[in-house]
């Protein structure tokens, strides 16, 4: 097992979980995700506060995690990253494989399912330290790093076609809401800037 925390890199990955009441499979892009020991193997990541997707995992404190490979397309990130689990079903059967009654991606470079152990609450972000209870390296493709998608991946699509956009993370709010009736103390679901952080553009 220890073997697959190697994966573990500045890039970007798919958190899965299951909506607490409903059991519905719910998830989230993030990047920041880092090896805390060997032994046992532990994960720590940041997730933010608002998102839907951290409110269930407070909740049911088990999570998967998909590490994602240079193969992954602008349309799986758009998915996961531009929307929220409240309103929409990302985990599509097609992308879908279901380990330890958790989602996690077909496509994956590699999968970890894990126990959270403690959500340390800062201002905008959860710290959640995981113990690692199952991974597997599913292909030895090249790690997709941060880097690489802003260069090579967010440029194949563009999730701004008129829509209210974060400056500081380039979440696009797509709720049945519209922007301008928002309350003041709105904040980006993904960085926890204020509202104030939007602007509106066009494609």
């Amino acid at each position: 097992m220890n073997e697959t925390l190697f994966d573990i890199t500045q890039g970007l990955y798919i958190l899965g979980a299951q909506e607490a009441n409903t059991g519905r499979f719910v998830g989230s892009c993030i990047d920041a995700v880092m090896v805390a020991q060997f032994d046992p193997p532990k994960i720590c990541m940041a997730i933010n506060k608002g998102s839907f997707t951290a409110k269930q995992i407070q909740q049911t404190k088990k999570c998967s995690l998909s590490v994602l490979g240079t193969d992954t397309t602008g349309a799986l990130i758009k998915n996961f990253g531009f929307q929220t689990s409240a309103e929409a079903d990302k985990w599509a059967p097609d992308w879908t494989n279901i380990v330890e009654g958790l989602p996690i991606l077909r496509s994956a470079r590699t999968y970890f399912i894990l126990e959270v152990e403690q959500m340390e609450e800062m201002e905008t972000h959860y710290l959640v330290r995981c113990l690692v209870k199952r991974s597997e390296n599913i292909s030895t493709d090249p790690l997709l790093t941060y880097e690489g998608y802003r260069k090579n991946i967010l440029p194949t699509f563009n999730p701004f076609s008129s829509k209210w956009v974060c400056v500081c993370c380039g979440y696009v709010y797509d709720g049945s809401i519209p922007f301008e009736d928002l309350p003041d103390d709105y904040i980006c679901p993904v960085c926890g800037q204020p509202k104030s952080a939007f602007e509106k553009r066009e494609e």
